[in-house]
């Protein structure tokens, strides 16, 4: 049996049901057992997520862990309102105390990824003596990262977008409140919220797994942008990734998504819930006022602009990946 963990809200709780659903349609064989954070959850959206673990598994099942404690009002005033990051986002450091006391480890998910292979490789990863395992993050490149979080740069910095969590170490070693502190006291320093105070609090104890695990889409749109320490790993991992994670702003339902795998996301929102996908815009105002009219002088020719230059190269592994979802269809 895997023990799989997603953060969620009302707003992602669609985007959350299709992770759901590439996890159960590439690990078919796989027992799962699914714990949704949240702070609160509507009864109708609770069943989107119930009834699309009963759709694609007879053997998997879901359980929420509603997160009411009075520090979550307290927690709230660090986030960023520009941000597009939303408070869900935070409760992944609750872990420890909302998983039932059975739960030994468990693997955290962003709801904004689609796997396309088996995840049992990850899962079996040795989790003795460290706190977790992840794969690297751009900005374990970046000096500017260590210099701020003054913490030595051999130690790595991590993405936490999927995390295999030693969640007895956790418990052990009251990672929860540690790193919540340091939010507390450190809101300016926390560029990238909780997951630069988990890099913080874990430096030293984390073992680095595959970038394939947590593949950036933005991989695929520019390879100029690789990290040059991780070339050859990143090309790797973009050839035969298993999980695929929209981090930036440009979502596969906004107009502005750039990725190869915009389309696969959408297909599978038509068959999971029916219908297309309503696209939103991520700018507003006079911004998307700007952005419509650069896509207008793109479209026509007048001059080009690379924000609409979309990737290329991909379709054969984008074949491949929605053979794994459509082939079945149910």
């Amino acid at each position: 049996m895997m023990n799989i963990c997603f953060a969620t809200d009302d707003n992602y709780v669609k985007t959350t049901a299709i992770a759901i659903m590439t996890v159960l349609l590439t690990n078919k064989d796989e027992e799962i057992s699914f714990y949704i954070l949240s702070q609160s959850l509507t009864e109708t959206n609770k069943e989107i997520l119930k009834s699309t673990v009963l759709r694609y598994s007879s053997k998997s099942h879901i359980q929420f862990c509603i997160l009411t404690s009075s520090i979550i009002d307290k927690f709230s005033s660090t986030i960023k309102k520009e941000n597009h990051v939303s408070l869900a986002t935070y409760i992944r450091l609750f872990i420890p105390i909302l998983l039932p006391n059975n739960v030994h480890k468990i693997l955290y998910l962003d709801g904004d990824i689609i796997c396309t292979d088996s995840l049992r490789p990850l899962y079996e990863t040795d989790l003795k003596d460290c706190s977790l395992v992840a794969a690297h993050d751009e900005r374990t490149c970046d000096s500017e990262s260590f210099q701020r979080l003054k913490y030595p740069m051999e130690n790595g910095y991590f993405g936490a977008g999927v995390l295999l969590i030693n969640v007895d170490y956790w418990r052990k070693n009251n990672i929860q409140q540690k790193t919540l502190d340091f939010v507390f006291k450190n809101k300016e320093i926390c560029v990238w919220h909780d997951q630069d105070a988990l890099n913080k609090i874990l430096n030293g104890t984390v073992k680095f797994c595959h970038i394939k695990y947590n593949v950036y889409e933005h991989f695929y749109e520019n390879e100029n942008n690789y990290p040059a320490l991780f070339n050859n790993e990143i090309k790797e991992a973009i050839e035969n990734p298993v999980i695929i994670h929209f981090c930036s702003g440009r979502k596969p339902w906004t107009f502005e998504s750039r990725c190869p795998f915009t389309g696969t996301w959408l297909k599978l929102y038509k068959q999971l819930f029916g219908k297309k996908c309503r696209l939103t815009h991520r700018y507003k105002g006079k911004t998307k006022f700007l952005w419509s009219i650069k896509r207008i002088l793109h479209k026509l020719g007048i001059k080009k602009y690379e924000e609409f230059e979309y990737s290329k190269g991909y379709s054969g592994l984008r074949k491949q990946i929605e053979e794994r979802y459509f082939k079945d269809k149910k």
